[in-house]
């Protein structure tokens, strides 16, 4: 122990690397790094080029694989701190001028989802998978579109495709009933049946009460009321509670 502190400061992996200086040594897979070992960046970028070998990375794109477990497998555990236990965050880190997705990651960060540009830029790229091209395209989008997109975190926050579109599209005049699924209890508010008979007048350019009389049922249904006529007994009833001056 005397003769290690007196040549190498005490450092085993110093005495090591002296000894054997032909050989080819990382200091991540001895015992203990060396003191602050992980606070020199271009160590982190040593680790990480050694790491991507071991996994057979070939690509940047590759590293979306990688897993908190990965790093712990292979003696990163320590170094992984350095970016708060954030996978994403140290593949990042290591190629800047990738475009990176981070949703593509096994785990997104902590509070990613919380950051409205975070959910904007998720939206244009769902937009790009799915083909969307104009905003009315959105209203087929169903909660599996967001699932199998890696977006199921993104819908848990907010329940349905219908509030997320709200969320991020604020200026965009939605209409619930021409989504795939009307949120729960929508058309139990009288407010919400009012506000579809009048968009229905709309479509179906009627000017006075009595032009609904030549208004059918299909047609109805043809503009996404049909669950709202179950709750009638007749259209008539519908159109007798929506429409001032309408007699069947």
């Amino acid at each position: 122990a005397s003769v290690l502190a007196e040549h190498w400061g005490s450092s085993a992996i110093t005495a090591v690397k002296e000894c054997f200086p032909d050989e080819v040594w990382h200091d991540w897979l001895f015992n203990t790094a060396p003191r602050r070992y992980w606070h020199d960046r271009r160590n982190h970028r040593r680790y990480m080029k050694w790491l991507g070998e071991q996994l057979g990375y070939r690509s940047a794109a590759d590293w979306y694989q990688v897993t908190n477990q990965d790093f712990q497998d292979h003696k990163g555990g320590a170094f992984l701190l350095s970016y708060n236990s954030t996978v994403s965050a140290a593949v990042m880190a290591y190629k800047p001028r990738y475009d990176w997705k981070e949703w593509l990651f096994s785990v997104t960060p902590r509070g990613f989802w919380h950051v409205k540009a975070h959910r904007r830029r998720y939206m244009r790229w769902l937009a790009d998978q799915l083909g969307i091209e104009r905003a009315s395209d959105w209203y087929r989008v169903t909660d599996n579109d967001f699932k199998q997109n890696c977006g199921q975190e993104l819908l848990r926050l907010f329940g349905s495709p219908m509030a997320i579109l709200k969320d991020c599209y604020p200026r965009k005049t939605w209409y619930e009933w021409m989504f795939v699924r009307v949120p729960v209890g929508f058309w139990e508010d009288p407010q919400n049946r009012l506000r579809y008979v009048q968009w229905l007048g709309m479509r179906l350019r009627i000017k006075r009460p009595m032009d609904w009389s030549d208004v059918r049922q299909r047609e109805i249904r043809a503009h996404y009321g049909g669950a709202l006529l179950l709750r009638y007994g007749s259209y008539t009833d519908l159109l007798t509670e929506c429409v001032p001056g309408y007699e069947p």
